[in-house]
């Protein structure tokens, strides 16, 4: 009579179950790694490099070549497009920068009981859907905004933040500053305070403290 091996509580895994050739006794951590993987190689990487694998494909041979982007460049509407673009996404930054910097400085190294209440209110515009921020930005800032109508009423101009690529860049700028206000703050937190207050104790204070060696770490 031949006895069955004991296999503990007789419960497998499902990297029990799957081909040991393909996952050799991976662990649950491990093996959320590998499917993590194979899903950004699948939906992200290999989709980016089929696209940049066309671009350099001849359409009609299929062989690569760089007439593609000749093509590109010799148009004017194309080339206007790729400008306004790096301009759009530069001054995003610039904007979403000179938003955040302040707002993560004064949270970060002065202790008053809305810190908390602010840091929140700069994550909304990662919750809210780019559409209604648009609108509401419209509606503050537009032609006929809230903003613009005190301006005409009571100094008689406005201010057109919301025309042309002004207003992409502004919109663009109130989404995305939480990304920068994210990292900003971490890194804030991250710094020693010990340099600080020997710098301080140096005589550096204010902008010339901020400018001298809080910013360069």
């Amino acid at each position: 009579m031949s006895h069955r091996p004991a296999t503990g509580t007789g419960r497998q895994t499902l990297a029990d179950r799957l081909p040991t050739f393909l996952f050799p006794r991976l662990s649950p951590i491990a093996l959320t790694g590998v499917f993590l993987a194979i899903f950004l190689i699948g939906f992200l990487i290999f989709p980016v490099l089929q696209v940049i694998h066309v671009a350099f494909q001849n359409p009609a041979t299929g062989a690569l070549t760089l007439q593609n982007f000749g093509d590109f460049f010799a148009t004017a509407l194309f080339r206007e497009s790729f400008v306004n673009s790096f301009y759009v996404s530069a001054m995003s930054v610039v904007v979403a920068t000179v938003i955040a910097l302040p707002l993560a400085y004064i949270t970060t190294r002065f202790n008053f009981g809305g810190s908390a209440l602010i840091q929140s209110l700069g994550f909304i515009p990662l919750i809210m859907p780019p559409f209604v921020g648009a609108v509401a930005m419209q509606l503050i800032f537009g032609r006929n905004g809230t903003i613009n109508l005190l301006l005409r009423q009571h100094l008689g101009f406005t201010i057109p933040f919301m025309e042309g690529l002004n207003g992409v860049t502004l919109v663009q700028s109130i989404h995305y500053f939480p990304f920068i206000l994210i990292n900003l703050s971490a890194s804030l937190r991250n710094i020693d305070r010990s340099m600080e207050e020997a710098a301080q104790n140096l005589g550096a204070h204010g902008l010339r403290l901020f400018r001298r060696v809080v910013f360069p770490l």
